[in-house]
C-alpha cells in the first residue's frame, strides 16, 4: 500500500533538536487541510509519529516542491516528506529508511 511507505528527506543529521521544519504541499490523502482546518494526511499522521518517537516536534510548511528541495539543499529546511530517493538529491541530503 502506497502510504505505508514514508521516506524522509532529511538536509543535516538528527541532533538534539526539539523542532524540525518540515515541508508539506496540499497532495491527499498523504497531506492535506482536513474538514475541520488541521492539517492531516496519511504521510503527516506518519511523520507526526515518528517524529514523536523520538521526542522532536515538527513545524509544518507548505511549500511547492522545488521550493522545499531548493531550502534543503541550502541547508535552511530540515525534512521533506515521502521525497523519492535520486543521485542528485542524495548529493545533499540524507534518507531515512521507509517506514512500514
Amino acid at each position: 500500500m502506497l502510504g505505508l511507505v514514508l521516506p524522509l528527506l532529511f538536509a543535516q543529521p538528527l541532533a538534539a533538536r526539539e523542532t524540525l521544519s518540515v515541508a508539506w504541499s496540499h497532495w491527499p490523502p498523504f497531506s492535506q487541510i482536513d474538514a475541520d482546518g488541521t492539517l492531516g494526511g496519511l504521510d503527516v499522521t506518519l511523520t507526526r509519529q515518528i517524529l514523536g518517537k523520538a521526542g522532536v516536534e515538527p513545524a509544518f510548511r507548505n511549500l511547492p516542491w522545488a521550493r522545499a528541495l531548493y531550502l534543503m539543499e541550502r541547508q535552511q529546511l530540515d525534512v521533506a516528506m515521502g521525497a523519492l530517493k535520486t543521485p542528485e538529491r542524495e548529493r545533499f541530503a540524507r534518507f531515512s529508511a521507509p517506514y512500514r
